[in-house]
């Protein structure tokens, strides 16, 4: 029974993985792939929550556009978290200044597959055209068991909280006379 508990509580807690990075001059009009993970590879099928956070001290006005990207096949093709979801933002206006920007999604991952996680930084076209001189990042993977049904875990536990799975209609009250 030990055994048997022992190993559910290690499927149900949730396992981080995370990067950090930092550097000098970052040239904006070059996109990259910044704090990029190793490999993530679960073995049943999980959720992962992607936080990325970006810092840039400009030589001038600057923006650069934040956004969490994974990788199915080792790197070799990227792709976007959210394709319609928002977008960080690391802006500075004035030299020395520092700008901060985070972000966050979540990804289905499939049992066996092997993940990366990075956050791509390059230039804001609404921003200046001064570049980094100096810039911190990190990347931040949460794994968490995947709900069956697919739904967002936010709403599933605040639905499931209040005695409701996700499927079931709001109560209306109702008088009786």
């Amino acid at each position: 029974m030990a055994l048997f508990m022992n190993r559910l509580g290690k499927t149900l807690s949730p396992a981080l993985v995370g990067v950090t990075g930092s550097g000098a001059t970052l040239d904006l009009d070059s996109p990259l792939f910044l704090c990029q993970t190793g490999p993530v590879t679960p073995t049943y099928p999980q959720r992962a929550k992607v936080d990325v956070w970006f810092s840039l001290r400009a030589s001038g006005l600057a923006s650069a556009r934040v956004r969490p990207y994974y990788s199915a096949d080792g790197g070799m093709n990227w792709l976007e978290m959210a394709v319609f979801g928002a977008i960080g933002r690391a802006s500075a206006s004035a030299t020395g200044e520092w700008g901060f920007a985070a972000d966050h999604d979540y990804l289905n991952l499939d049992a066996g597959t092997s993940y990366l996680f990075a956050i791509l930084v390059d230039r804001d076209p609404a921003g200046g055209t001064a570049d980094a001189d100096e810039w911190g990042c990190k990347t931040l993977v949460q794994l968490t068991n995947r709900n069956p049904d697919g739904d967002n875990p936010e709403t599933a536990i605040t639905s499931r909280a209040r005695g409701r799975g996700p499927d079931v209609a709001p109560r209306i009250p109702t008088r009786r006379r």
